[in-house]
This record gives C-alpha cells, structure tokens and sequence, in this order.
C-alpha cells in the first residue's frame, strides 16, 4: 500500500513493507538527506497498552547504544502527533502510537538459504552472528529471539533484527511475569519456565545452535510444525536427533552445534566469544586466510596476532589454533585474551547525526583518545589473567570520562570472552544499593527475590565453582538478603557472619572461585566514597594471591590522609597495581568529540570546545540540552542554533545542570516535578520500589513517563537488567541540582520526611536503612526523632565491625545532641558517649575509652545514677585493668555493682561481681574471688548467660587449681567448658575459645589449649578485636609446655614491646615476667637480665599484685640460684615479693631510681 503523503517527524512514508500482531514496517525517506529507511509503527489496541508502549521505548534505548555493522541501525524514535495520525488513520495508528526509524535493510530472511549455503558461506555467516551477539551481550542485551527470520542475507551484508523481546520488562509482560515469550523452535530450555531472569548470553547461544542445525539440515533439531507443548517437551526432555546436514561440511562442526544445543546451560559454550573461538577452529581453508572475504566484517572478535592463552602468556608460536583438534576446541571453555585491545572501527552509515537528535540522549557517549590510559588498563588485565591480582585505579576530576572509561574496558573484555564482569557503585550518602555485596545480588540476578530464589541461585552459583557448601551458600544469601524479624521469629535460622573480615573472606573465596572458570573485573565506581569496599579490595588482594582478579576502581581525588585515601595508598602499593590519571582532553580531541556527538556547525563547535575546558561531560549535557530544548536545525555546514533560539553556554556544570532539569520539568505535571526531586533525595541510585513508597507518601506521581524522559534526555541510566528493576542519576551534580533546587523551593524537608516515612515502614531494618533513616531526619532537623536510628545503626556497624561508619554515626549523632541542646543529665547523651567508650575499646583506643566513659559517668551522675552509671563505671575499670592499674579497677568495680545493685539490676550486678572476681584472683585473693565467682554464677545460670557463667567457673576451676585441688579443678573445667560450648551457640565465640584454651591448659591438655588459642587469636583479629593479650599469653604458655619455648619468647617480646609503647605498665610487666621463665629455663640468663630490668621498669610506673608474674618471678629466681647468677636471683625475688597477693597495697619501687 502507498501513502506518499503520510508523514512521521523528518520521515516520508512510502508503502508497508512487513506487518505483524503489534504494529507495521514501512519503507520511508528522510526528507533532508534523501536516506531510506524503515519506519516501525505500534498500532491499535497494542499502541494503547503501556506495557507495550514501554516495552517499544525500551527497545529503542537497548538497540541506540548498539553500533555493529551486523546489527540494524536504529537513526531516530517519536510518538505519532495528532496531525500526523490524520494521515495514518485508516492504518489503524492513532496520535501517541510509538514509532522507530531504522536502517532499511535488504536481503532475505536466512530461512531461504537453509540447506543451500556452502561451509565457507556458513562458517562467515555464523560468525558474524557471532560477532554480532558478542557485541549486544557484552552491553547487557539479550535477543531472546534469535530463528532465521529476525536475520537478513544479502550476499555482502547480514543483519541481525528485531530486538524487542530483549527488553519487555518482567513485572509488565503481557499475560503476567510467567509468560513465554520467543519462537519455539528456537527457544532455549530456560525460555519456556516463563522467567527472563533465568535468561543469559547462553540463551542467545542455544538459538543460534538451532539456527546453525535448520542452515546445514534444512529445519531445525526438533522441526517446525509440531505444536508449541510437543516443542517445549523436546526442548527441555528430548535427545537430539541425528545431524544430517545437506552440506558438506568438517568433521568437527556437529558437536560445535551440539554443545550449542545442550540442556543445562552451563553445559553449553557462555560467551559468544567462546563459540566463535572454536568456530575459528573448523575454518574452511579460505576463510581462515580471510574470513571477510565475503564482505562480513567481525570488528568484536578480532583477536590480534599474539594473543595470550587463558593460563599464561605465551609466544606467537604458540598462539596458532588450529594446532588443537577440533574436539580440543570444542571443549575450551574461553579464548585467548589478544595483547592489544584494538579492533577495526565500525562504519557509521552517513546522515546518521542528520535523522537523528531524537536519539542524542540514548547513544553511547563516544571514546575519543585516551589511547595511553586504554593501554594501561589493558596491561592491568592481562597481569590479572595470568594469576595475581591487580588493582587499576582511574582517578581524576568529575565529568572527564573515568566512568565511560571503566565501562569499555568491561564491554571490550567481555565481548571478547575475556571476563566476568561484577560492579559496585557508590555515593555520597550511601544508599539500598551501594557496595559490593549489592553488586554481586545484581551480577547473580537475586537482588528484591524472595529468599528462597536468592538461595537457590547463590546455590547454582557455587555449584558451578565445584562448591557444594550449603553454608557459604546460606552465608552468601544471608549478605545479599537479610532474613527480617519475621523469619527469624518463624523459625528461620540464619548463618551470622560476626565480623567484616569473615564477610570479607567468604566474598572473596566466592570471587576467586568465579575467577577460576574466567578472570573477573571487580568494577568499583565512586571509591571516593566506598570505604568498606576500599577494604575488601585490599582484602581481597591479601587473602586471593594467586586469583585472576582485576580490581577496577573510578575515583575522584580525596586526602591522602583521610580513611579513603590511606585505603587506595595501600592498594597502589600493592604488586602490579596502576594509577592512570585521567585529566581533560587534549584540544586535538575535543573537537573530534563534538563532531563524534553530532555534526555540529564549526563556529558552535569552537564555542563547545572553548567552554568545556576539555570536560566531556560538559561537552556531552551542553549538546544534549539544546537537542532536548529544539534548539538545533540542520545547516550546510552542520547542525546550527535556530535563529530565535537565544541560548546561552554556562560557565559550569552546576549551571547546566540546572537548565537541563528546568528543561526538562516544562514538560511534566507538578506531581512528577516532586517525584524527580524526591528521587534525588533518595541517592543517586534510585530503586523503584522505595520510589513509589515514598512518593505515595509525598503526594508526588513516580511515573513511567518521567522516567522514560530522564532516560531518554540522557540524564539517567538504567539498571543492567533496565530501568523497572532500578536506574540512576547520570551525574552526582544533577542529584545536587536537584536537591538545590528543592530546597529553594521549600519542598526539600518534605521529601526527607517522606524518605524517612518510607524507611521507617520497611520490613528489614539493618544497620545500613537504619542510618539512612537517621540521616534522613537529621536532614530536616528532627534531631529528637534521628537519635534512636543513629544509634541502632552504628551499633549494628559495630557488630558488623564497620568502626569507621559506626564513628561517623556516632558523631552525627553527637551533633543531633548539641543541636539539641541536651543537658548533662539527659539519658541520651550519656548513651552515646558510653556507645562511642565501647567502640573504642574494641578498636584498642583505650585513651579514647576512658574519656567517652568518664563523660558517660558525669552524665549519668548528673542524672541519679542508675544501670548507665554503673555501665560507665565498668568502662573505666576495664582501662584502669589494661594498663595495670588494679586497686583502681577494683575500687571502680566496686561502685559499679553498689550502683547496680541499688538500681535492682541482678544480671549488672552479676558482671560487676564477675569483673571484681577476676581481678582478685589475679592478685590471689581466692577466698573472696571464689566467693563473688559463686554469686555471680548463680544469676548467670538463672538468666541463661551461659558466657558469664563459663567465665564464673574458669576462675573457679582456676582458683581450685591455685589452691592445689586439682580433682576439684577438673571438674569444675567440665562444667566450664560445657558453659562454654553452649555459649558458642549463641554468641560470638573468641571469647569463648580463649576460656576453652585456659581451661584445657589447667587440666594438662597443652596441644590442645595451643589449638584453642590459635583459634581464638584467628577469630579476634577476624572480628577486629584488639583484645588478643590475653589469647597471647596463654599461646605462648602452651608454646612452651610443648617445647616450643622459642616461638614463645618471641611471642613475649612483641607483646611487652606493644605494651611499653603504648605506655601500658600492667602487661608490659607481665610479658616481661614471662619472658623472663621463658629464657630462665633454656639458661639465657643475660637475656633474663634483660627482661627482668623491663619488668620491674613496668612495676615502678605501677602497683600491681599480680600471682602469675609472682610465680614466674619465684621461679626465675630458682633458676637462677641453681645457675649461681646472684643478680639475677636478687631482682627475681624483689619482683616477687612486691607483686605477691601478700604485699601490702601501694607503689613500691623496685628498681631504685627508676
């Protein structure tokens, strides 16, 4: 049918060239340039519908980025107007029906050469599929229709179609998540469970082993006629039959196809790269001297002549495939990383820029240069592949390209089989979907799932590593998925991870596993603000020295003397790692970039290249603000300013950025205008569900239509699996912009305000939403309502052993309290100053400790005393204890349990009687210690504290073994240790290991308190404790019992050199005194000399009785009899005498004049 006369923006439609059940193909002509094209049209019912119309956008922004000479060219995209739709009208397309342009194709669809094409013909052909998929997979899009009739051929040109069944969002398909969508006979097994998630590069590869098995026999495996339930049974059950192709062609070719074509997924080649590399194998003779000799260019998968093989770098001579059997190749699971990264530039088709500005926003940004910074991230890779881990990191100002920088790699890597590909991005005030954990949720497609799907894919995943163990993988699905309150009070048990080095170690064995299979690039964007994943980078390059891992990081410049910066300093450090600084483009490029963006007249062009100082950013929003307002017209020399446009160029990109947005709100309702700004108060990442919640709450409209707008502006990206499943700000500056704006308007403290509404009503409530809850409210200045949430969230990072963000949530916290003015008396400040004591302490602070607990003590003085004061009387004891300062810690204790008891608290004042037991024991005050053990014991035993009542009958069993009644002694061990093992149970279990440890040493069993101690030291350094003394003292003890006095002295040495420096009298007394035994008994009496005059150095600086330093003491100075060395003996028995339980209290010199 013709319509000369139908018109869609700068298209002339000519006649209907195709038709289907969704919409029409026309032949059409741009008007300007005198271009043909293929215009495709939603019509009727389907063009009404807004899953299909956001399902046609959806396609347009996948395919845009696409440029592959094998894939269509997609020039331009509208909706039909009401003028247009008159002309339209008898075709049953109506005004706002969506509209493509696209490249007009010729050829046939590749069902007419089934069985007619020769090997060489089909080995070009099927590489340039290939070729083609590895191009579109490597940019996060999957076909999920590839048959022969979504193909063209026509001899010099193939061109591969159609991609509309790659993008349909999940949650909107027509007939319901669960439909199956694709074309039977070509569908791959996953395909039929009606779940897209299910769906991988591995799909795309199954169809075209179909595609494959119909071009050589004529029809594909399991025929075209037979009903869609008989297909799907044969697809997901049935055996294969036997290839009998019309052809000739190698030997090798049917079990090429068959891996294609295998059931399991991960039985089949997973990379487009990895079946074209065997391909490559079976080349006819020809074709491997040139395999586009037909014209078909594979710009993707053009490996260079020295590649490199998947285990190590190898010579040239090495390199030639066609060395290995075609069953050798078949069976490779990935090619060859070439040496070099550049590949043949695709064709632009001319006129491209001139039919489409509807477009400008969804193109991928052009790399232009940065040819050195490619090489350096390309050598990172290949020293990552060949089995040690690197680190590159791109640094620079914002909007000089790091990010699009970081992304090639990952695309260029990936299209060449060469990667697993994991991301993390992060951002100012952190957010839902920050840091790695969240990114490996994404990369295994289990992110917002139900629990039970999050375990079953992080399951295959480790299946697929050869691990088959069912706590990694409830480990892994607990991090990614946090069982809520509900579950766990429905019985739900969940595997606990204590500590931040346990979570560390288990994702970077889940890392090094991925890694065996293929390298991985662990992507971190925004490092500036990712400390925790600064950490596990580090981690991981300590605890993975031989996995193939390259730790990709984007960075904007920070202090080198701040958290961030002392993290990517050790990074840089470490073997191998790179720093490739990223500043403005060169002049020579810039002007490249502009006419790359579009062809832009030269005088403007000069003015862009003036003004952006070399920042593609600027460069890139300044152009695409003026296509969005229609500023641009085509010109002889290019595209111009219209002639009453009067548009200025701002002078930063905070100024554009604003323009951009006002742009860009003209044309939304007032409603969406509050949603995009309350999308900008939730972070720069923002995920739909939390969106919506909030904006019911706000009273704004989180609509499809503003979305597609940002999208298609070019002002937001979306999420890999697209934008129904989340999408973010392009640039932090607009999310500011945003905020700013807001904030002038008035309106910015109710969008917090409905931010926090909307966490407040989630049902998981981790440390992380905690903190943003908080943050939230502190933002509109409701510091009474964000003290609770701070709190929760920073004890919850302590227990997760986030020190750092649970201080920064302290300090907020802080400022809430003098924002409020609180007085000394009030509650809530003394809470936080005794939360910041305990962190302290665990972080080994003890300076820091004592001066949070003395201000949590006023406080809670100047509010009657009562538990808190009794709480921060303990702090302060537990100092006094560390730098050996007993009389008073126990004078402290003391009040402690008076205030407790007085405030009726029986379990407080059950550890106050604990922590006073201990310290008299220590001194050899049995009796009373035997007697505060046993009180103390029976409250524990009542509550069910199980770890205080181990620790009560330690000291009891300790004590018996003092006291020389050794049957009393074992017995209250097994009572202590069966405390314990319940306690382990329950509660973090170091603590619990060193008092297992103390308690096999009393009863003789020294190699196994070596094993407990070593445990317990391995454990509280995973959860960051610098509570180690006490698991070191006892090590070296066992060390010694066990004939390892060497390893034990050494162990002594560090311990009294950490304590003297840190000015800790105490244990540096003790390590000293046992130093000392230690070189007594191997009769290194000027090394005793030493050790003694050390300790009695730490005795001078304080009063310390002390029964274990006494013993050892009294036995150096037997020694030392035995040996005739007086002075030795004269030293050893004054620090016995003045560390005794017998001496009287005070400080007592023991070296004069020290």
């Amino acid at each position: 049918m013709s319509l000369n006369l139908a018109r869609l923006g700068p298209f002339v439609l000519e006649e209907v060239i195709g038709s289907g059940g969704m919409g029409e193909v026309w032949r059409g002509m741009h008007q300007a340039r005198a271009m043909p094209v293929a215009v495709k049209i939603l019509r009727g019912e389907i063009a009404r519908k807004p899953a299909y119309r956001r399902a046609f956008s959806s396609e347009v922004r996948a395919v845009a980025r696409l440029q592959h000479p094998h894939i269509v060219t997609v020039f331009d995209h509208g909706e039909v107007s009401e003028a247009e739709a008159e002309g339209l009208a008898s075709r049953g397309v109506g005004a706002g029906s969506p509209w493509l342009a696209m490249e007009l194709c010729g050829g046939e669809p590749l069902m007419r050469f089934r069985g007619r094409l020769s090997w060489e013909e089909l080995y070009g052909m099927l590489l340039a599929l290939l070729d083609a998929l590895a191009h579109a997979h490597a940019r996060g899009l999957v076909h999920r229709d590839l048959k022969p009739g979504n193909a063209l051929y026509g001899g010099e040109a193939l061109k591969l179609l159609d991609f509309g069944l790659a993008v349909i969002p999940d949650e909107e398909r027509p007939g319901g998540p669960k439909a199956v969508f694709g074309t039977a006979p070509y569908m791959a097994p996953e395909q039929f469970w009606g779940d897209p998630q299910l769906c991988g590069p591995y799909t795309d590869l199954y169809a075209l082993g179909a595609l494959a098995w119909t071009l050589a026999c004529g029809e594909p495996p399991f025929g075209l006629k037979s009903d869609f339930q008989t297909l799907r049974e044969a697809h997901l059950h049935g055996a294969l039959p036997s290839f009998e192709p019309r052809v000739l062609l190698p030997d090798g070719f049917e079990p090429w196809v068959r891996r294609l074509l295998e059931k399991e997924p991960q039985r089949r080649f997973q990379r487009a790269a990895d079946a074209a590399w065997a391909l490559r194998g079976l080349a006819p003779t020809r074709a491997r001297v040139s395999p586009i000799e037909g014209g078909l260019d594979l710009p993707t998968l053009s490996w260079s002549e020295t590649p490199t093989t998947p285990a190590e770098p190898k010579g040239a001579e090495d390199q030639e495939p066609l060395t290995l059997s075609a069953e050798a190749l078949i069976e490779l699971d990935r090619p060859p990383t070439p040496l070099d990264w550049r590949r043949p530039e695709v064709t632009v088709r001319k006129g491209l820029a001139a039919s489409g500005l509807g477009l400008f926003g969804l193109r991928e940004i052009p790399l232009v240069d940065r040819e050195w910074e490619r090489d350096q991230l390309w050598r990172a890779l290949l020293r990552a592949e060949s089995g040690q881990p690197t680190v590159a990191l791109l640094q620079g100002p914002a909007g000089n390209g790091k990010s699009r920088l970081a992304r090639w790699l990952c695309e260029r890597a990936h299209e060449l089989g060469a990667v697993e590909v994991v991301s993390a991005t992060h951002s100012p005030q952190g957010g839902p979907t920050d840091g790695v954990i969240y990114g490996l949720g994404r990369h295994l497609r289990c992110i917002e799932h139900p629990r039970s799907l999050v375990i079953r894919r992080v399951r295959d995943a480790l299946r697929r590593q050869s691990n088959e163990s069912e706590r990694q993988a409830q480990a892994l699905a607990e991090l990614i998925r946090p069982a809520t309150q509900e579950e766990l009070s429905a019985g739900l048990v969940a595997v606990r991870l204590g500590s931040r080095k346990e979570r560390f170690d288990l994702l970077a064995g889940f890392f090094a596993g991925l890694a065996r299979k293929r390298p991985v690039i662990l992507r971190l964007e925004d490092v500036q603000w990712g400390h925790a994943s600064l950490a596990f980078a580090l981690s991981l390059i300590e605890t993975q020295p031989d996995a193939p891992i390259l730790v990709l990081m984007t960075a904007r410049e920070v202090p080198p003397e701040s958290p961030e910066g002392r993290l990517m300093a050790q990074l840089l450090s470490t073997p191998g790692a790179a720093r490739v600084p990223l500043g403005p483009l060169a002049p020579g490029y810039r002007a490249e970039l502009v006419q790359q963006l579009l062809d832009l007249d030269g005088e403007l062009a000069r003015q862009v290249d003036q003004r952006s100082a070399g920042n593609p950013l600027f460069v890139v929003q300044l152009v695409g603000d003026w296509v969005q307002r229609g500023l641009l017209e085509p010109g002889p020399g290019g595209f111009r300013l219209r002639p009453e446009a009067q548009a200025s160029l701002p002078d930063d990109l905070h100024g554009l950025w604003s323009a951009r947005v006002e742009g860009l709100l003209g044309q939304l309702d007032p409603k969406e205008e509050r949603a995009l700004e309350l999308a900008a108060a939730l972070g720069v990442t923002v995920t739909p569900e939390e969106w919506r919640d909030a904006c019911h709450i706000g009273g704004a409209w989180a609509s499809h239509r503003l979305v597609d707008a940002l999208l298609g502006a070019g002002l937001a990206e979306p999420d890999p699996d697209g934008p129904e499943s989340g999408w973010s700000f392009v640039h932090v500056w607009l999310r500011e912009s945003l905020l700013r704006r807001a904030e002038e308007a008035g309106r910015l403290g109710d969008h917090h305000r409905a931010c926090a509404a909307m966490l407040s009503a989630r049902p998981r409530r981790g440390a992380a939403l905690e903190l943003r809850l908080g943050r939230h409210l502190a933002a509109v200045g409701d510091h009474e309502a964000c003290l609770a949430p701070l709190a929760r969230g920073a004890w919850g990072c302590v227990i997760d052993s986030e020190y750092l963000e649970a201080e920064n949530a302290l300090a907020e916290r802080d400022r809430a309290v003098e924002a409020l003015g609180l007085p000394l008396e009030d509650p809530r400040r003394g809470e936080g100053a005794l939360m910041r004591a305990r962190v302290a302490r665990r972080l080994g602070d003890h300076a820091a400790c004592a001066r949070y607990a003395i201000l949590a003590e006023r406080s809670a003085r100047a509010a009657g005393g009562g538990v808190r004061l009794s709480q921060a009387l303990r702090e302060r004891a537990r100092v006094a204890d560390h730098v050996g300062d007993r009389r008073v810690a126990l004078r402290l204790l003391a009040e402690a349990e008076s205030v407790a008891d007085a405030a009726g608290d029986e379990l407080a004042v059950a550890w106050c009687r604990r922590d006073r037991a201990r310290e008299l024991l220590a001194e050899g005050q049995l009796a009373e210690a035997e007697a505060l053990f046993g009180v103390a014991a029976t409250v524990f035993e009542r509550a069910s504290e199980v770890f205080g009542l181990g620790n009560c009958l330690e000291g009891l069993a300790t004590a018996r073994s003092l006291a020389g009644d050794s049957a009393e002694c074992l017995a209250l061990c097994g009572l202590a240790e069966e405390a314990y093992h319940q306690s382990m149970q329950v509660q973090e279990i170091a603590h619990s290991l060193v008092g297992l440890g103390t308690l096999a040493a009393l009863c003789g069993r020294h190699e196994e308190a070596l094993g407990l101690f070593e445990r317990a030291l391995d454990r509280l350094r995973a959860i960051g404790s610098a509570a180690t003394d006490e698991a070191r003292l006892g090590l070296a003890r066992a060390l010694a019992a066990r004939g390892r006095v060497k390893a034990a002295e050494r162990m002594m040495t560090e311990l009294a050199e950490e304590h003297r420096a840190a000015g800790r009298p105490g244990w540096w007394a003790r390590a000293e005194a046992e130093r000392a035994r230690l070189a007594a008994e191997r009769a290194k009496f000027d090394e005793v000399q030493d050790a003694l005059v050390s300790c009695a150095e730490g005795l001078n600086a304080v009063h310390l009785n002390d029964v274990a330093v006494s013993a050892a003491a009294s036995r150096v100075a037997e020694l030392g009899r035995a040996a005739g060395d007086a002075a030795v003996v004269a030293l050893a028995a004054r620090i016995a005498e003045v560390t005794s339980a017998e001496h009287p209290s005070g400080r007592v010199p023991v070296l004069g004049g020290v």
